[in-house]
């Protein structure tokens, strides 16, 4: 295993590869109204009462979610939210295909919130050119909607393997999902490097386990970093991805 120099670049992806444009209230109003279209399709939420019930819940639901998920660093995923509330409507008509498929219409609106961040492919590009090894690293809580957002924004090919909360079942800064990625690589903590616009997720669970921590100050002005600021502190920070590489020097 490699130990002391880096050569493994670890890269969150919302907020650090991608970003959003606009307020997600209204994104979200848009994201259930296409999964609600796709159920009502497959005959479900015919019934106006159940209509009603379900625009309610699911979106209190997601709210919980977005509240909680970082209280014991456990994924709850999108499809288990919406099939347990799909069952206590008793909606029979719903099997895998159009659950996944109103989860698809659902991150489809979504994902036209994100835009590329104009340095990061070629920041990319030149961490392959200089011989790096790159993953990514992404608490999300449905797995398709990340591998198709790297897809989209010509992302994926970089990337030797990826790790999304969903899939492993802990959100970062969980130890697990960063051992994962370890593994895979075969790398020990102090030869790797995690780069994300989080610092209680991205800088605080790297620093966690001997990784470097790189900040990209793009979100700095969220709660959930100036809740930190004075405790967490990053080993780099960065105003812009392309910065990156020189830095590693």
């Amino acid at each position: 295993m490699n130990e002391g120099v880096i050569t493994l670049v670890l890269f969150d992806m919302g907020g650090t590869l991608i970003y959003s444009l606009d307020r997600w209230e209204f994104v979200m109003d848009a994201a259930q109204r296409a999964l609600e279209a796709v159920l009502q399709n497959a005959g479900c939420l015919q019934d106006e009462k159940k209509k009603t019930i379900f625009r309610l819940e699911f979106r209190h639901r997601m709210e919980v979610y977005y509240l909680r998920r970082n209280e014991n660093m456990r994924e709850e995923t999108t499809p288990a939210i919406l099939e347990g509330l799909l069952k206590e409507l008793h909606c029979p008509t719903v099997n895998d295909e159009v659950l996944f498929a109103g989860l698809d219409a659902f991150y489809s609106e979504t994902q036209k919130n994100w835009r590329l961040d104009p340095q990061a492919i070629p920041t990319l590009a030149e961490l392959s050119r200089r011989g790096y090894r790159m993953g990514c690293i992404s608490n999300a809580a449905y797995a398709p909607d990340v591998y198709q957002l790297l897809e989209k924004n010509g992302l994926r090919d970089f990337f030797e393997g990826i790790w999304i909360s969903a899939e492993v079942g802990f959100r970062k800064p969980n130890p697990v999902i960063f051992y994962k990625a370890l593994d895979f690589f075969d790398i020990a903590p102090s030869g790797a490097a995690m780069v994300g616009d989080s610092l209680p997720a991205d800088v605080q669970g790297a620093r966690n386990i001997g990784m470097k921590s790189i900040w990209i100050t793009r979100n700095e002005q969220i709660e959930e970093n100036q809740a930190v600021m004075d405790a967490v502190k990053p080993d780099m920070v960065i105003q812009s991805l392309v910065e990156i590489p020189s830095l590693l020097e």
